[in-house]
């Protein structure tokens, strides 16, 4: 069941999202609501699948939102079942392979504890749990790590952040004197 507190959150990205719609006149990006919350029985058979419970500040919000698409740009928070065997689920694994050694190492980090939870489709964001801990930070890779967020929580509130600027600069693109 999602608490008020995710709902106030998915209610605000939304609503963000409608405004960056309606401004961006280019079509840049797609604007897609969030999945339907997933259910109890879903969640423990990713699970069981997986071989793990999901980390529990993720499994927060799969409970309010089982995934959504083009969350950020062209980046899918990807739904328990895409989780568990997807297209999605395969180019995260590709693109965590891909991440070189010397900058896993060098954030203190092992390739076999990082939990894909959002990928992009044409580009190489990839957002990882770190497992080692619960809940585990977020970490934004895209070739080199672009954030870290503590957990979670805090990966998508600073997320709403990242659509806020965004959608400040889709203003201000439209009150140009050349209207964008």
């Amino acid at each position: 069941m999602a608490t008020p507190e995710w709902q106030a959150r998915i209610v605000a990205l939304v609503e963000i999202k409608e405004a960056m719609s309606s401004l961006d006149k280019e079509r840049l990006w797609d604007y897609r609501l969030p999945e339907v919350a997933a259910s109890p029985t879903l969640l423990a058979r990713a699970e069981q699948a997986l071989g793990r419970p999901f980390d529990t500040a993720h499994r927060r919000f799969l409970e309010a939102a089982g995934g959504w698409p083009a969350f950020w740009h062209t980046v899918d928070l990807m739904t328990p079942a895409q989780l568990v065997s997807s297209s999605h689920r395969e180019r995260a694994e590709g693109l965590l392979r891909a991440l070189d050694a010397e900058v896993l190492d060098g954030h203190g980090l092992e390739r076999e504890q990082l939990q894909p939870v959002a990928v992009a489709t044409d580009d190489t964001d990839l957002f990882l749990i770190d497992r080692r801990t619960d809940p585990g930070p977020v970490l934004w890779f895209a070739g080199p790590l672009v954030d870290r967020f503590t957990e979670f929580d805090d990966f998508f509130v600073a997320m709403i952040e990242y659509h806020r600027r965004d959608l400040q600069e889709f203003a201000e693109e439209d009150r140009s004197p050349a209207g964008g």
